[in-house]
């Protein structure tokens, strides 16, 4: 009998194969490796298969998809990477390979390099397209935050609207907003908040921080929840020089959480201005009114005195008291009446829907200046046929002169002048130009109506 069959120390291939994988494992351990990746494959298993090499060899490789889940970038043939492995032999083959547990690439951080990718291949499917993007509100009753109720994002919006524009409700859709589970509660937010459609604008954000702190703002169901919303939204993420998925998917990108808050307001805060200026405007013009009237009325009551008969006197004495009395109390209670409305259209615009009502209340407070002085002088006019000496003297010191003032003229995007109201369009953009400045604003609706002239109201 040969005895070499009865040799313990002979061994298999599959037991030799199987010593050295073992001695390999045992000696080195995981090591990091860099190459450059070629003959990549990806089978429906989930797992990778490909060689690392640079200009003078090349190692097998492969990467379960229990470790590839984890890698936050699309790895391609020709790519350079750097990978933390460990040196094992595939034994049906007998050849060595590299199990690879972590990859990144060479240079370049792997959250960058999965940042700039996504964001290409959105941008290629027309996600962040301007066409896309919704027009802010002007006017705006409530806002939507969608932020961590603890950060201080949430802090200096609701300061800064506090100080602004304090009518402006604000309802807060709290979510992490950093972590694995922040991207899952930013989108469940935003979805509840476009369910309830409570608000008029959405603000969604958080401080500044790094890469890593920002980056569940990066995700891609995020993005494209943010693009597909029914709300308009803010992207108010990190600080100036921070930029995330989330910024170019809204509807306006703020550089700071503050920032956004005062885009909101402005609309309110300007508005609220206007209407203080108007106000203070129509007290001083009916205080000046009741002032010549009451020089008139002193004047002529001299006159009277010098140029009539004691009994005479004595008549037009009672009549001018009479007269003096009434248009007093008819002008204070006009005044009180308008007072009260103004008042009562100030509450109801920050309650009223912006543009439309706006307009609307606009050309209403209008009407009222235009009825008051016609009342004004229709109550004066009455004493036409027994002082018709002062008509002269009320239409030479008639205050339509000073209320003439405020016109302003409407051009289209080619600069043609518009001047009669069906050379306007819905939805037309024109510029309105004042004394002091220009407005570029979208033509809602049409309303035709015939305004009488001044000297039609006079001779009426």
């Amino acid at each position: 009998m040969d005895p070499l069959l009865n040799n313990p120390n002979i061994l298999s291939v599959s037991q030799l194969n199987a010593q050295v994988r073992q001695m390999l494992e045992s000696a080195l351990g995981e090591i990091w490796l860099k190459g450059e990746v070629s003959n990549l494959s990806k089978p429906y298993s989930g797992h990778w298969y490909f060689s690392l090499k640079d200009s003078r060899s090349q190692v097998r490789c492969a990467m379960f998809k229990g470790q590839n889940r984890k890698v936050r970038f699309d790895v391609v043939d020709g790519q350079q990477v750097l990978v933390r492995a460990r040196i094992s032999v595939y034994e049906p083959r007998g050849d060595y390979q590299l199990i690879v547990q972590s990859m990144q690439p060479d240079g370049l951080g792997a959250m960058q390099l999965a940042y700039e990718q996504l964001r290409s291949k959105l941008a290629a499917e027309g996600l962040f397209s301007e066409q896309n993007k919704q027009p802010l509100p002007q006017l705006v009753q409530r806002v939507g935050v969608i932020t961590s109720a603890s950060g201080a994002a949430f802090h200096d919006i609701t300061a800064v609207l506090k100080r602004l524009a304090p009518s402006i409700q604000v309802v807060l859709y709290p979510s992490s907003v950093q972590g694995e589970l922040a991207p899952k509660g930013l989108c469940q937010a935003l979805t509840l908040a476009n369910q309830r459609q409570e608000v008029d604008v959405l603000i969604i954000g958080r401080g500044g921080g790094s890469l890593e702190d920002l980056w569940a703002f990066n995700n891609e169901p995020l993005a494209r929840l943010v693009a597909a919303s029914h709300l308009p939204i803010i992207s108010a993420v990190g600080h100036e020089i921070d930029f995330t998925l989330t910024d170019f998917a809204a509807d306006w990108r703020a550089p700071t959480p503050s920032a956004a808050a005062e885009k909101i307001a402005y609309g309110i805060h300007m508005l609220a201005q206007s209407y203080q200026q108007l106000d203070t405007r129509l007290h001083q013009l009916t205080e000046q009114y009741r002032n010549i009237w009451q020089q008139k009325f002193h004047y002529l009551k001299q006159r009277l005195n010098h140029q009539s008969p004691l009994r005479q006197l004595q008549v037009r004495q009672q009549q001018l008291d009479e007269y003096s009395e009434r248009l007093q109390s008819a002008l204070q209670k006009d005044l009180q009446h308008r007072q009260q409305h103004c008042q009562h259209l100030t509450q109801r615009m920050y309650q009223a829907s912006p543009q439309r009502l706006l307009r609307q209340k606009s050309v209403y407070l209008t009407q009222l200046a235009e009825r008051l002085t016609l009342a004004s002088i229709n109550r004066f006019e009455n004493a036409q046929n027994r002082f018709s000496w002062t008509i002269n003297q009320l239409q030479a010191l008639s205050p339509l002169a000073v209320l003439s003032r405020g016109y302003s003229t409407v051009q289209d995007d080619s600069g043609h002048w518009l001047t009669h109201i069906k050379e306007f369009q819905p939805n037309q953009a024109v510029t309105i130009t004042l004394q002091d400045g220009q407005a570029h604003t979208i033509v809602q609706s049409i309303e035709e109506q015939a305004i009488p002239s001044q000297l039609d109201s006079l001779k009426n």
